[in-house]
């Protein structure tokens, strides 16, 4: 039983190593570590009983994973959802473990912070090969401009890069001693060079965030506003290079935020997902549609946002003419008998008037045309929107509150640097760091993957253990 004593085993302290591999070469790995841990966390607390949960966040997650589970009852499909929730607890043990870990063993975030450095080098020269030759170490090429490395086909490694800075940021705050400024402004650089390379939209803005707010935490006023400036110098010089990099981050995205109705989300495409799970958040404002619901009930007519999607793509007549229809194939016949096709193969149709085989004039409304015939997805791309479709109301106050709060950490911390003129502490820091990343990872605005991925919840819960961490040491 001592083996599985957290506060006497080294062999799982150096473990911690390997965490950083796994996250990029073995997901299965990973899933298999992180439910190893939740394993030593069982035995420790009903058996070795040496686990203190009395922490206000630790006790908040309980209530939530114990609010998934009574959730599922309510569920459009008991198997689905409780098949999910059940396993939920491993992400919410893994981080209680490794919070312990590194409260007991400071050695162990230092191991942690050489992996991460180690694998983030290894991920910038492999990166840096496969933007400039087309191909990584490995022979895989570039995927539509866009630089994966050792994630090959998975175009994530923008989202993994911006998801992991904060944490090892505030790892390099915590070994403070040991680790000069360097090692900050080497992380930040390469960390930029890759989200570009990987020219993923929210990666890159969010590590230009991180690194102006790490900037400003760590440098006076007059040092923030010169390397800020500095900073908008250089992405207004970048918006300028000739690269598929370029198109999509600049111009490409510029072109989706104007595609959609209100300017606000990232894309039209992104609207009607969003307006599907506010439809199904509406259907089920308490208890939301259940775990994993999204996916399977977002094709449902009541939740297909047609309206939306039929006013948005009105097809216009070009010149007079015929309006006829054979099929799925819509075409306009002139006055010559000549015929001008005006459907697209692969759309899908929605007939806006009643003028088949009828004359019509230019500029009339003919048909509705688009790629796609609702707003369905794995995942709304949003991780509020996500909460309140799937689990309601109830499940969504857990993440809003944790949102806000955060938000007033940040308020607090920083009008103490502002107003206060009060230089923070190392500790102050690396909690200032991990509080940002995670309110840029839940930011209500940036599209998001699906937050009870298992990948994304391991990353999230790292993070969060960094939180503990230092909220744990800043309370002593």
């Amino acid at each position: 039983m001592k083996f599985f004593d957290i506060n006497d085993n080294k062999i799982l302290k150096i473990s911690i190593i390997c965490l950083p591999f796994l996250f990029i070469f073995s997901r299965f790995l990973l899933d298999f570590y992180i439910s190893s841990l939740s394993l030593f966390f069982i035995i420790n607390y009903f058996f070795i009983k040496k686990i203190d949960l009395k922490n206000i966040f630790i006790k908040i997650l309980f209530i939530f994973y114990i609010y998934i589970l009574i959730n599922s009852f309510f569920s459009f499909d008991l198997i689905i959802s409780f098949e999910k929730s059940i396993p939920y607890f491993r992400f919410i043990f893994y981080s209680i473990v490794l919070t312990i870990i590194f409260s007991k063993d400071i050695f162990s975030t230092e191991m942690l912070l050489k992996s991460f450095l180690i694998t983030h080098t290894l991920l910038f020269i492999d990166s840096s090969i496969q933007f400039f030759l087309g191909f990584n170490i490995f022979g895989y090429d570039v995927v539509n401009g866009r630089v994966s490395s050792f994630f090959f086909d998975e175009l994530i490694l923008g989202s993994y890069i911006s998801k992991t800075l904060p944490l090892i940021l505030s790892l390099l705050f915590i070994n403070k001693e040991k680790y000069s400024p360097t090692y900050q402004y080497y992380l930040i650089i390469i960390s930029l060079l890759m989200t570009f390379y990987s020219a993923e939209r929210v990666g890159f803005i969010t590590c230009i965030l991180m690194s102006l707010f790490y900037i400003f935490i760590s440098t006076s006023l007059k040092k923030f506003f010169i390397l800020f400036l500095f900073f908008l110098l250089s992405i207004y010089s970048v918006s300028f290079l000739p690269t598929k990099n370029v198109e999509r981050l600049f111009i490409h995205t510029y072109k989706q935020i104007k595609s959609s109705t209100n300017n606000i989300w990232p894309s039209f495409r992104h609207e009607i997902h969003a307006d599907t799970a506010i439809k199904m958040f509406k259907d089920k404002l308490i208890f939301g549609q259940g775990f994993y619901s999204f996916r399977h009930l977002c094709s449902e007519e009541k939740f297909v946002p047609k309206e939306k999607i039929k006013n948005k793509n009105f097809y216009f007549s070009p010149q007079d003419g015929i309006f006829l229809k054979n099929g799925n194939i819509y075409s306009l016949m002139l006055k010559d008998k000549s015929i001008i096709l005006l459907s697209e193969s692969g759309n899908y149709f929605y007939e806006a008037t009643n003028k088949i085989n009828k004359e019509v004039k230019k500029n009339d409304k003919l048909f509705s045309s688009y790629e796609y015939k609702n707003g369905c997805n794995t995942h709304p791309h949003n991780f509020h929107l996500q909460f309140l479709s799937e689990i309601g109301i109830i499940g969504y106050s857990f993440l809003f509150i944790f949102f806000i709060y955060l938000l007033f950490e940040l308020i607090i911390y920083s009008s103490k640097k502002l107003l206060r003129r009060k230089s923070l502490s190392n500790i102050e820091k690396g909690y200032l760091i991990t509080v940002f990343g995670l309110f840029l990872f839940i930011f209500p605005f940036f599209p998001s993957g699906n937050f009870f991925n298992n990948w994304l919840s391991i990353i999230f819960y790292t993070n969060l253990s960094i939180f503990l961490l230092c909220k744990n040491k800043i309370n002593l």
